[in-house]
């Protein structure tokens, strides 16, 4: 199966993968959670799969063999969740090449409780299907049905636009949402995490602020990117610069090619650029709607647009030309991701939910909104 344009953003030269780590209280069975996840990978295949040249200029999924990793460990002791460069050793992430294993699962047994640290390739996964495989393998290993995924990729493909190779970079990020540079990302990158909770009342308060700002509704998630944009405007980027933000929007409720038990990427940018000075100075509610409105422009043809564009590039500049892509602009740019609903409660591997989790996913610029007991929480990636 060959990949979707948005899978093949995600190959080749410093395509991050998806990485969590999930904290159990007691020991998940090893032998059981093995068993069940051979029958994961099985149904939702592309994840054992490895990356295999189609064509000149695609790439796509060899289930010859199965190739997912499963390891089972002993630790003498548990970091803190709040040690994620101590997480580290909880996780192995896969790359996203040819020949690669696109899935990693590591189980950690210590002091009475697990870690289960599970790495798997952005070029066969967004956030919604990673979760996806998630709960249909918590389903497996309690003896459950599972969903049974829609896998085709072929209704994202597109006839290419002739004269791809002249488009602008300005086109590239107006068609997608998403910036392309002259450089490669680079290989390796080291992450510092920044690690923010958000109590209830401090939300509450965000967002009554934002509101009394206009009279438009707004979503919290409006106003927490707002709020995180800013913080990220004024602690890190300098007057006079052109900044870009972007959030990851999962068109799956709008496509009807995609629908809801779509596995693969269904993602495009929803992005503007703003100048520092302007950005800083906005009001907060004000900068929200600037959100909403940029969200809410995505609709059906500019989904089409994108995957059109993308396309293009790819067949008539070749694969490498992905390599230069970013979901965040490289310099000047910012990504927010909303995790906020994660479906945690139904996670259960014999010993009821997840009691804490950690995102490890090596994408710099990126801030990801998570759930917390007792509100929400934002990690954020920055340079190392």
């Amino acid at each position: 199966m060959k990949l979707s344009p948005v899978d093949h953003l995600f190959t080749g030269r410093g395509a991050y993968p998806i990485n969590f780590v999930f904290l159990f209280r007691g020991l998940v069975d090893p032998s059981r959670l093995e068993s069940s996840l051979a029958g994961a990978v099985n149904l939702f295949w592309p994840l054992k799969s490895t990356l295999q040249s189609v064509g000149k200029n695609s790439l796509g999924f060899d289930s010859s063999k199965s190739a997912h990793r499963f390891q089972f460990l002993k630790s003498v002791s548990m970091p803190s969740m709040d040690n994620l460069a101590a997480l580290g050793d909880f996780i192995q992430s896969v790359r996203s090449g040819p020949g690669d294993s696109l899935l990693d699962v590591r189980l950690t047994h210590s002091d009475g409780n697990s870690a289960l640290g599970v790495s798997a390739s952005h070029s066969v996964v967004d956030g919604y299907s990673y979760f996806m495989f998630l709960t249909a393998w918590s389903r497996l290993f309690r003896v459950e049905s599972p969903d049974s995924p829609a896998l085709d990729r072929s209704v994202f493909i597109h006839k290419p636009d002739p004269g791809a190779e002249k488009f602008s970079s300005d086109e590239i990020f107006n068609r997608t949402g998403f910036s392309i540079s002259s450089e490669p990302r680079p290989a390796e990158i080291r992450i510092k995490w920044k690690v923010i909770d958000f109590s209830k009342a401090e939300l509450d308060a965000l967002y009554k602020n934002a509101s009394s700002d206009l009279k438009p509704r707004l979503s919290l998630n409006d106003v927490l990117t707002a709020e995180l944009w800013k913080r990220f405007v004024l602690e890190y980027q300098k007057a006079g610069e052109l900044l870009t933000l972007s959030c990851a929007y999962d068109f799956r409720r709008i496509f009807p090619k995609a629908g809801p038990l779509y596995f693969g990427n269904a993602i495009r940018g929803a992005s503007f650029r703003m100048n520092y000075d302007e950005a800083r100075d906005l009001k907060l509610g004000l900068l929200a709607q600037k959100i909403s409105e940029t969200v809410k422009s995505i609709d059906v043809s500019a989904v089409e647009s994108s995957l059109q564009c993308l396309e293009s590039l790819r067949l008539s500049e070749g694969l490498q030309t992905m390599e230069r892509f970013h979901v965040a602009d490289p310099h000047k740019g910012f990504l927010v991701t909303n995790l906020s609903r994660l479906p945690l409660l139904g996670l259960d591997f014999g010993s009821g939910a997840p009691v804490d989790f950690r995102i490890l996913t090596p994408a710099l610029r990126t801030a990801v909104i998570l759930p917390h007991s007792t509100g929400l929480r934002v990690q954020i990636a920055l340079a190392g």
